[in-house]
């Protein structure tokens, strides 16, 4: 895939996500590709996550388990990786017949797609703020929309509905399963026991 190709899938994510899905798919890249770029999504994220953070440093409640980038790309990874099973068993339940090749594809493409968005509304925070707040709340509707559409093709869904509930299911275990990680790391605010 070159540039232009690029270019030209990340326009029709939005204005045709299913058919830009489907592209995804068409391109059959091998589990080994597929993996791979899950992980230089996450090291993107954490890179992201480690700008951000010196352009706006966080307060110390959040920093302890995301203060050092390699912290953050560990935390990245594991979510991504279990987004991708927890997408493919919910699927299931709805009668998906997607593979996991084909979820974690679609999955690395709209984790790319969240990359640029986050590094524009950056450059935005820097220099022209109410437009990345405007560029948050807009990515946040439509991401929700390609991310719907990409979900049905990638498990062969029959409704954006059963995507939709896929993508809650998926979601909440995610968020249950990186709650009880983070209680069970450490101490969330390390030096407290000295104030005690």
């Amino acid at each position: 895939m070159t540039l232009d190709d690029a270019r030209t899938l990340a326009l029709q994510s939005v204005t045709d996500p299913a058919a830009a899905a489907r592209a995804v798919l068409a391109l059959k890249l091998p589990r080994a590709v597929l993996w791979q770029g899950l992980v230089l999504m996450a090291v993107l994220q954490a890179m992201i996550y480690a700008v951000s953070d010196i352009a706006f440093p966080g307060p110390n409640t959040t920093r302890w388990i995301f203060g050092a980038p390699l912290q953050f790309f560990a935390i990245a990874l594991l979510g991504m990786v279990l987004f991708v099973y927890a997408l493919h068993f919910a699927g299931r339940m709805f009668d998906g017949h997607g593979s996991l090749e084909d979820v974690l594809a679609v999955m690395v493409w709209l984790n790319a797609l969240r990359a640029l968005v986050q590094v524009a509304m950056l450059v935005l925070s820097l220099t022209v703020p109410m437009l990345a707040i405007v560029l948050m709340l807009g990515a946040t509707f439509v991401g929700l929309y390609i991310t719907v559409h990409f979900i049905k093709q990638a498990l062969r869904l029959n409704s954006l509905l059963n995507a939709f509930f896929v993508m809650l299911i998926a979601s909440l275990v995610i968020g249950i399963a990186l709650s009880i990680l983070i209680s069970v790391v450490g101490d969330p605010l390390p030096g407290a026991n000295g104030h005690v």
